[in-house]
């Protein structure tokens, strides 16, 4: 009998960056996308006296900007993550 074979592991990436840390996020910007191959980016900003306002937008962005941006990206990948503080200890 044949055997399945597996498919291959995604090598699909999420990078989110969201702003304050230590609040709850009036700012959030994810990129999802694969390597080569181009990359979808959602911004959403909540707005208003009670952050209760959401502003959507989604876009795209080419694969040469994707590889650019995981070259970037890639030497803080094993860092350790605080959910209050960024890389330089800051709530920006």
């Amino acid at each position: 009998m044949p055997r399945s074979m597996a498919p291959p592991p995604s090598n699909e990436f999420s990078i989110r960056l969201t702003k304050p840390f230590s609040q709850t996020p009036t700012s959030k910007i994810e990129i999802i996308g694969e390597p080569n191959r181009p990359a979808t980016i959602n911004d959403t900003n909540h707005v208003g006296a009670q952050n209760q306002t959401i502003i959507a937008k989604e876009g795209s962005i080419s694969a040469d900007d994707v590889n650019e941006l995981l070259s970037l990206v890639r030497p803080l990948e094993g860092l350790p993550s605080n959910p209050d503080e960024d890389v330089y200890e800051l709530d920006t």
